[in-house]
């Protein structure tokens, strides 16, 4: 079933190739000679742009030669199917590739390397060095008692010899040694006497190394269970992203909630618009970031999340959707990447969340419904949250928000 056309449609009215200044124009025309890809924003302008011809006479309209103003041309960030640069829970989507000795830049920072792994390999590594420091020293205590000659060595037939390690007779032997002595759990059966300095200077080695691996253990694994990472698991980003009017202004809003009672304190909202741009000159700019301007109930960018809010963007002159009508939007080759950053109050520690929107997550004619509600008999405020990514459909202008201030003028 067809949706019905939104009301209040002023794209009749103000087309927008003839809104358009001339400067405006003859810019658009060099983008189409820079970048045959370039994406007019209607069926008339492309054809009044498109070659050198069209681009003279606009020229020649004018009357002078000059070059016109530096400016930026925008064109699509993705060819072909819409991919994102940021998953919607706020994973990056973007591959290193070819990176020199990126291994070998890894393993400087081990500490973080290992806290950044999922959980089995980092455990994995860790036992690992264990392992491998035990069977280190199990070697090295093995050569100390050939190289004594004590290898063998039975006590009740040579009374008056006194080993330098008393029961290790075999390499299992000094394994089991090497783990005690690094562990410091001294069974009592094996041993080592004083009279051997080599003996007690390895006993010393390995006593500190191994409090260096536990205490390498315990900080990696604090640290992974301190990780503010899960905190997103609570804090929610609407599904869809709506544009709608507030206070006659064309606004981009989403939503955004956090149902823990520990909220994140002084909660910071940002949002940028990442697509590709082509400059003047001709240079590419895969992906060129643009922060837009949000605010909350009035309020720039830092928040309080003890409800769930609703972030608005007001698409203005200095939007970068100032010029997209509902038409041109599903068109539009463009990221929007939000994040919330704030501190834990429970453990103080810094999080940040993210989320991102492609064009076909804005929905252009609707509003978020109303979650929040008054108990009438404890005087409480109650939030339902099984409506949290509904919206409902409102009457919207159509067309761009540089058309509907035309509009607005013309009016006055």
């Amino acid at each position: 079933m067809a949706e019905e056309t939104p009301r209040n449609n002023c794209v009749s009215s103000f087309p927008r190739d003839q809104n358009r200044s001339v400067p405006d124009r003859i810019n658009n025309a060099r983008a189409v000679q820079i970048d045959p890809t370039y994406n007019s924003s209607s069926d008339e302008e492309a054809e009044g742009l498109k070659g050198v011809t069209g681009a003279l006479e606009l020229k020649n309209m004018l009357g002078r030669t000059e070059e016109p103003e530096s400016k930026t041309t925008c064109i699509e960030m993705h060819d072909g199917n819409c991919s994102r640069l940021m998953s919607k829970r706020g994973s990056s989507k973007v591959e290193m590739l070819n990176i020199v000795g990126m291994g070998k830049k890894y393993m400087v920072d081990v500490f973080v390397t290992l806290v950044d792994m999922p959980w089995r390999w980092c455990l994995l590594s860790v036992t690992s060095g264990f392992f491998g420091s035990w069977i280190l020293f199990a070697a090295a205590w093995y050569l100390l008692v050939l190289a004594r000659g004590e290898m063998g060595f039975i006590q009740e037939e040579h009374p008056e010899v006194t080993p330098c390690i008393g029961n290790v007779k075999s390499f299992p032997g000094a394994l089991m040694f090497s783990i005690e002595t690094q562990t410091t759990i001294g069974y009592g059966f094996s041993y080592i006497n004083d009279h051997c300095p080599e003996m007690i200077a390895l006993v010393a080695v390995q006593s500190v190394i191994g409090v260096i691996f536990e205490s390498f253990l315990v900080g990696i694994v604090l640290a992974k269970l301190s990780k503010p990472t899960r905190r997103k698991v609570t804090l929610l980003f609407s599904k869809n992203a709506v544009i709608s009017q507030r206070e006659g202004r064309l606004c981009l809003m989403f939503r955004i909630g956090d149902f823990r009672k520990s909220y994140v304190v002084g909660a910071k909202v940002k949002g940028f618009l990442v697509q590709r741009r082509v400059t003047r000159e001709g240079e590419v700019i895969p992906c060129f970031q643009e922060e837009l301007k949000l605010r909350v109930d009035g309020r720039d960018k830092l928040t309080l999340l003890l409800w769930p809010i609703v972030v608005t963007h007001v698409i203005d002159p200095e939007s970068p959707l100032f010029h997209v009508s509902q038409q041109d939007l599903p068109k539009q080759k463009f990221e929007v990447i939000l994040t919330v950053k704030g501190c834990i109050e429970s453990t103080g520690s810094t999080t940040e969340v993210r989320s991102s929107y492609l064009p076909n997550e804005i929905k252009w004619g609707y509003r978020f419904k109303d979650m929040i509600e008054l108990n009438e008999i404890t005087r409480h405020c109650r939030v339902d949250y099984s409506v949290f990514h509904e919206v409902q459909k409102v009457p919207t202008p159509s067309c761009c928000a540089k058309d509907l201030d035309k509009k607005y003028e013309l009016d006055n």
